[in-house]
Order: structure tokens, then C-alpha cells, then sequence
């Protein structure tokens, strides 16, 4: 079902969290929002489940699935929800956390036993927690308790599923694991998604579109292409990764520049290197210009083998061969 925000604009006393804002997401689709603190992405978030209302405002209106929902309850509307910290309850089995939202429905809309039962073990295997469905919350791990929390986000068959921040409290190496997971995930079910992140590998690794905000408003919309090597803005290229103002006039990002011992290219800048971090799958250099700007470049290890580089060494830094720029206000 598609989600269709139009015109929304959220003020806390004199801050405006949000300034009219509009954004649809496709039927199925799962959009990350993207942004620094304050930008404005988990107001719009909580705008779209009801736990926070917009301001008033003749054109503000929020579709799900063609209805307006701007000024429905919470409880009227058919939102999944995940926060970063599980919320689980820590007294109920994984089974019985799975089956809540279920057994908690309107006796006349409720499904029978068996019908639950049937659904959660349907979602525990969806999940690969079959085996811990008797567990407790404190008998799992910090990935298994967010695996919980989305399947009991599923259960009751959500319009949209809203993901705030939901990897934020684990460590680097689970959240790259459930990023992939729930990528598969919504693969598999296709619900409407939006996913509230920080963290721009994540929102660029399991999105269909990213949506970048700043001070309030939307930035740019695209897919995770586009909003990297087309960025609309000196903003959205800063943010989505380290970049180098180069010549006083171009912002260039490490990898589009190159390194050379001798001066090749009329406009390469003579620099020193002052720092090399050859631990990972690329070698970062850091140089100062003679200017002294300092600059970073991104090389492959068979690049950075040819150069041989070494701390304190003179070199030349060029923009490759065929790169878009984005020229500085």
C-alpha cells in the first residue's frame, strides 16, 4: 500500500521540525530517510504511525492506500512499528511476544487459536527462531530480540512498517549481518517500509530509494545510485561520504582522485603525504597541499603499490579522468 505524506509540517514551540513536507513511497516499496540529528526524519516517521499529529493546515494530508490518515489514532491505524530498543516484553516467551498484537484484537475481529498459532509459527520460521519460540528475551541476542520485534511488527499484517532506527544499539558486525537480512525480508513479505537511519552505508545497502533531509526539509530523492554519484546538493554530497574541496572550487570525494609521483596533469596539486591507512580493502592517504589544504584519496592496494608511498613524501594529486564535479557556492 502506498504511502502518500503531503504538505506536513510539525513546530515544538518555536523549533520547526518539519517545514511542508511531501513524499510518496510506492506500493512495496522500502524507502530509507537519511539524515543528521534534528533533520527532521523520525518526526516524519511518527507523523506517518500516529504518534504524533501534524500541524494544522488545510493542504496537510497523509494516504495510506488512497485514505487520508493525518487525524486517525494510533490504534485506528494498521502501522508496524520497531524502535531501536526491541520493546519486547521481558516476562513473554518469543512465542508469545510474536502473538500480542494478535490476541489483543477486538474479540469480534480477533482470529481463533489455531489461526494465531498457524501465523506466528509461520513468522518464527520467517525469521529463523523456530527453535527459541519457548525463550525469554534475555535468553537471546541483541540480533535475535530485533528479529523478534519485526516479526511481531508482521504479525498483525501491517498497511506500512516503520523501522526507527532499528539496528542503532548493536555492534557494527550484527547490524551489517541484519542489514542484509532484512533486506531478504522485504523481499520475501513486500510490505510498504520506511526506515529511519543515520547511518548512510545502511540506508544506501537495503533501500529502494533514500531520502535525504536536512533542517526540516527533503534534500533529495533517488535510489541509492543517483543520491551517491548524482547528488543534488553541496549538502547531500558532504553527508553521503568524505570529500575534498579541490582547487578552491570542486568538491571531489577520495576515490575520484589519484595519486602521482610526478606532475603528469597541469592541474594536479603538489601535496605530502602526511598519514597511510593500508588496514582494510582500500589504502586511505592523507596529504597537505602546499596551499595547505588538507585531502584524502582513496587507492586500490595494487595502486598503492606501484606508488610506493611513504610518510612525507612529495607527490601530485589530479581529479581522474571522466568525473562529474560539483562546483562550490
Amino acid at each position: 500500500m502506498a504511502i502518500d505524506a503531503r504538505h506536513v509540517s510539525k513546530t515544538f514551540g518555536k523549533y520547526n521540525a518539519l517545514r511542508d513536507v511531501s513524499l510518496r513511497v510506492e506500493d512495496g516499496e522500502l524507502v530509507a530517510l537519511l539524515g543528521p540529528s534534528g533533520s527532521g526524519k523520525t518526526t516524519l516517521l511518527r507523523i506517518i504511525a500516529g504518534l504524533d499529529m501534524p500541524d494544522r493546515n488545510a493542504e496537510t494530508a497523509v494516504f495510506v492506500d488512497g485514505d487520508d490518515i493525518s487525524r486517525l489514532p494510533l490504534s485506528k491505524r494498521r502501522v508496524g512499528f520497531v524502535f531501536q530498543h526491541y520493546a519486547l516484553f521481558r516476562h513473554m516467551s518469543v512465542f508469545e511476544n510474536v502473538a500480542f498484537g494478535l490476541r489483543v484484537r477486538p474479540r469480534d475481529s480477533r482470529m481463533k487459536e489455531p489461526e494465531i498459532r498457524d501465523r506466528v509459527n509461520g513468522l518464527l520460521d520467517l525469521i529463523q527462531l523456530t527453535r527459541w519460540s519457548s525463550h525469554y528475551p534475555s535468553q537471546l541476542s541483541g540480533g535475535q530480540r530485533q528479529r523478534v520485534a519485526l516479526a511481531r511488527a508482521l504479525a498483525i499484517e501491517p498497511s506500512v512498517l516503520l523501522l526507527d532506527e532499528p539496528f542503532g544499539a548493536l555492534d557494527a558486525k550484527v547490524r551489517q549481518e541484519l542489514r542484509r537480512w532484512l533486506r531478504t525480508l522485504h523481499e520475501r513479505v513486500h510490505v510498504t517500509s520506511v526506515l529511519v537511519t543515520h547511518d548512510q552505508e545502511e540506508a544506501l545497502e537495503v533501500s529502494d530509494r533514500v531520502v535525504i533531509m536536512n533542517n526540516g526539509q527533503i534534500e533529495q530523492v533517488g535510489s541509492p545510485d543517483e543520491v551517491f554519484h548524482r547528488p543534488a546538493s553541496e549538502f547531500v554530497l558532504r553527508f553521503l561520504g568524505n570529500v575534498n574541496l579541490f582547487h578552491g572550487r570542486t568538491l571531489v570525494r577520495p576515490h575520484e582522485l589519484d595519486i602521482e609521483t610526478e606532475r603528469r596533469d597541469a592541474e594536479a596539486v603538489a601535496a605530502s603525504v602526511t598519514r597511510i591507512q593500508s588496514a582494510g580493502p582500500i589504502v586511505r592517504v592523507e596529504l597537505q597541499s602546499e596551499a595547505g589544504d588538507e585531502l584524502t584519496v582513496e587507492l586500490s592496494h595494487e595502486r598503492y603499490g606501484e606508488l610506493q608511498l611513504v610518510r612525507g613524501a612529495r607527490v601530485f594529486v589530479s581529479v581522474k579522468a571522466a568525473r562529474s564535479l560539483v562546483t562550490a557556492s
